[in-house]
């Protein structure tokens, strides 16, 4: 998938011109979601921590005109796990469009790929507040064993003045798979956080502190439903620092200050583990 990532990088940069390109590169890590491979056992219900999860993603952005960004990657997410895209981006006065074809690669060993669409609308009022929201949505139904579909909503309301952002965020995320003819899984995510970020004049830092609340579900749904959701207590902060000319470095720490399990969940968590959400990246433009 790395290889995969190095190609598409390579491709969007040569066809596009040697000026104006952004390239982002980051890392995540985490051990707040359900592990994909999981079964539906005593094992399989106990949440305990140890799934840690990894990966490296980037993208490349390039300005085709004025308003209009070209946006090409590869990312990975615990719930959608990975999606090739492409999106198109457009911005006329204070509204901002952005259409994103993307397929799922390589997430069933049956389907290697998966087309879908994910779609943003965004409306600004200069020096005072925005809203947005979006869906993502893959097409093909899942009939037999291999077959997967991803969905996804979300919306934010956000404020702005002289020195700072707050913004209030909800994100929906789920994933179902046919992993047998008898067994279908779904994975999901719902996250309401509020997210206040701060920044001076002249200074190159802005920092933010994140609170919320994380809903994390894993369902087998077979001759009957057992569903295995874990409430998760958020705290985090980010801090990001702009090198000038669009250059900017970033990193984001969440942790989750509290966790309780529900229905069929079996918590198995050490009163001294940590239980993290990390991403690390990069931004260059040249």
């Amino acid at each position: 998938m790395i290889r995969t990532l190095q190609w598409a990088m390579i491709l969007v940069i040569s066809a596009s011109s040697s000026y104006g390109i952004d390239v982002e590169m980051s890392s995540r890590v985490n051990n707040l979601h359900w592990n994909s491979t999981r079964e539906d056992t005593a094992t399989g219900h106990s949440f305990d921590g140890t799934d840690w999860f990894w990966t490296i993603q980037g993208s490349v952005t390039q300005e085709l005109s004025d308003g209009l960004l070209f946006k090409g990657g590869v990312e990975n997410d615990p719930i959608l796990r990975w999606r090739a895209y492409s999106q198109l981006s457009y911005t006329l006065d204070n509204l901002t469009l952005r259409f994103t074809p993307f397929l799922g690669a390589f997430n069933s060993t049956q389907k290697w790929f998966n087309p879908g669409l994910e779609a943003l609308i965004e409306y600004t009022w200069p020096g005072l507040l925005f809203a947005r929201g979006g869906f993502l949505t893959t097409f093909a139904p899942v009939s037999k064993v291999g077959d997967y579909y991803l969905s996804s909503q979300s919306a934010a309301v956000g404020f702005t003045m002289d020195n700072g952002i707050v913004s209030f965020n909800i994100d929906d995320r789920e994933a179902t798979f046919r992993t047998k003819d008898s067994l279908t899984t779904v994975d999901s995510s719902t996250k309401y956080w509020l997210d206040t970020e701060m920044f001076l004049k002249n200074v190159p830092l802005r920092w933010a502190i994140l609170t919320g609340l994380q809903i994390t579900n894993r369902k087998y749904v077979a001759a009957t439903e057992t569903s295995t959701p874990v409430y998760s207590a958020i705290l985090g902060a980010r801090l990001a620092w702009d090198f000038g000319a669009g250059t900017q470095a970033y990193t984001q720490v969440e942790s989750a200050v509290f966790n309780v399990g529900w229905d069929s969940t079996k918590m198995t968590l050490p009163a001294t583990a940590t239980v993290l959400d990390i991403v690390a990246g990069m931004r260059y433009h040249w």
